[in-house]
């Protein structure tokens, strides 16, 4: 498993596959965020018309400290050989992908504008 990206803007992106209820998938452009603890976190109206079910709620603490109460959604995501189900939380203005996803991973990022973003399985 390789999973490649670039930089745009200093953000790092890549792009995932997410599998939708109905076997169909659809390519997401995601911002790695190291500061994020969870898997998955997409705007709302993004989850909705991704057709996930809601299956409970969560605090969330922001980057600014404070904190608030978001829908979490059941989501699947190809990641590697398979599909992965993920929590994906209901928040923010552009998906993003958290270092739950990234445990036992390498990622290397060449932090300049256009510069790759790769994240590749740790071998053990």
């Amino acid at each position: 498993m390789r999973i490649s990206g670039s930089v745009s803007a200093l953000s790092a992106e890549v792009t995932l596959s997410l599998v939708l209820s109905a076997g169909n998938r659809r390519d997401v452009a995601f911002v790695v965020d190291t500061g994020f603890l969870g898997a998955l976190a997409l705007p709302e109206a993004d989850l909705e018309r991704l057709g996930w079910r809601v299956f409970g709620q969560t605090e969330a603490t922001l980057a600014d400290g404070s904190s608030c109460t978001t829908l979490v959604y059941e989501a699947r995501v190809a990641w590697g050989e398979g599909v992965l189900r993920v929590a994906a939380l209901a928040m923010g203005d552009r998906p993003l992908l958290g270092t739950a996803l990234l445990e036992e991973c390498h990622l290397g990022i060449d932090f300049t504008e256009g510069g790759t973003v790769q994240i590749t399985p740790l071998t053990r």
